[in-house]
């Protein structure tokens, strides 16, 4: 393999990291050191945790002799990359490559010139545009010379896309023994709350409620979670997030990996939005309000707030507001209806194409009740065929609630005064 770069930068270091499994049980993401969110992406494990280094050659490329024993041969991923000092700045991701055992083949590769990754996936970049981490694995008295962790972000029409190359035996390549959190470098080393879930305790057994835990690497592997009695009420989610995420710290992204699965047995509403026939770009009728109405239970207990959430950041703060699409946004906000029991809700179709909605779009809703409980709902906004827009008015649907399963869902549960 003969390394350069694209656009003639110059590299003093150049890296492989040969993936042959991808995990498909863990979090959607790793957090690398000092990360605050790890961006959702894909995981492949290296199966030789060895550092592999190119040799630099007289003529300033880099050259590298692979070989491969049986069952090596194959790698569906390999990230080569390229480094001015401890910083990656060059990088291309080979996907489905063989390495030949009885005969030579020369490859080129060329690396695309990389910024530093982001947590950042939402903003819009020329494309294509490329970014890499890397960090670096302590050595071990097995491995004296590991290999790290490569984070990869690329993006094109379609967004960011985020990929990580982690060694399977430390996946967050922090060296910490106990692993809290296996996917998250030196997660909460300061000991702070970190979120969790749990149905036990006394004070609503068996309904699944977002809690804490002081869990930390390389201080304790206990996953001890219970109510945060410093917020007000309880906040209940459906009861598959305990069932999927109970040892999942910190818990943000297996909720939304759960809630957002097309297998989900949560429940969940469905919302449609019809747009304009005569738009080529599926907007919403000029001069009309585009309205949903969704009506979930109360229990015999008021409504008092809605908000927002998305699959990606399920906990954070809560907002009127939901965004979708980089460089056009869609726009939608939710509000309380008039009618309070049972709880009414009204999502607006504000701005924007309809397109990002045509196959279907999740997102989560946050809904507070006058016993200062909250729960956290699934919600589908979908586009519906085109209509000829009527003047002035407003163009209502209503949303349909779904319930996957026949067992009672707890969560209505946390509603009940």
């Amino acid at each position: 393999m003969q390394v350069f770069t694209e656009d003639g930068s110059k590299i003093d270091r150049v890296e492989l990291y040969l993936a042959y499994e991808q995990c498909h049980d863990c979090p959607s993401g790793v957090g690398w050191p000092g990360a605050r969110s790890r961006p959702a992406g894909n995981i492949y494990y290296l199966k030789d945790e060895a550092r592999v280094s190119a040799e630099l050659q007289g003529d300033g490329t880099f050259a590298l002799h692979l070989t491969a024993e049986p069952g090596y041969t194959d790698p569906p991923w390999v990230a080569v990359v390229g480094f001015v000092g401890d910083k990656p700045t060059a990088i291309k991701i080979l996907r489905d490559v063989h390495i030949p055992r009885t005969r030579v083949d020369v490859w080129k590769v060329y690396l695309h010139p990389a910024t530093l990754a982001s947590e950042d996936v939402s903003s819009a970049a020329p494309s294509p545009t490329y970014r890499a981490l890397a960090w670096r694995r302590a050595p071990t008295s097995e491995l004296p010379d590991p290999a790290g962790c490569v984070a990869y972000q690329k993006y094109d029409n379609d967004g960011w896309t985020t990929e990580y190359f982690v060694p399977e035996s430390d996946p967050d390549c922090d060296g910490l023994e106990p692993e809290c959190s296996p996917y998250w470098f030196a997660f909460n080393k300061d000991r702070l709350p970190a979120s969790c879930v749990t149905a036990s305790d006394t004070l609503l057994p068996g309904v699944c409620r977002v809690g804490i835990t002081l869990c930390a690497d390389g201080q304790t592997s206990s996953a001890a979670c219970s109510d945060n009695v410093a917020s007000p009420g309880l906040f209940c989610v459906p009861g598959e997030v305990c069932a999927s995420c109970d040892a999942s710290i910190p818990v943000e992204s297996c909720i939304g990996q759960t809630l957002g699965a097309t297998d989900s047995r949560a429940p969940y509403a469905t919302c449609p939005f019809t747009y304009d026939d005569t738009s080529v770009d599926k907007m919403p009728c000029s001069n009309s309000v585009h309205e949903a109405t969704l009506s979930i239970p109360a229990m015999g207990s008021l409504c008092t707030a809605v908000a927002f959430h998305t699959l990606a950041d399920p906990l954070a703060n809560p907002s009127g507001e939901l965004k979708l699409g980089i460089q056009t946004q869609t726009v939608f906000q939710v509000r309380l209806g008039l009618a309070h029991d049972p709880c009414e809700i009204k999502i607006t179709w504000q701005q924007g194409s309809a397109t990002p909605i045509v196959n279907g779009v999740r997102a989560l809703l946050e809904v507070g009740y006058e016993t200062g409980n909250r729960v956290l709902y699934p919600v589908e906004l979908h586009a519906t065929a085109g209509i000829t827009c009527p003047a002035g008015t407003t163009i209502a649907t209503t949303c349909t609630t779904e319930s996957p399963t026949t067992t009672p869902e707890s969560m209505w549960r946390c509603v009940t005064p």
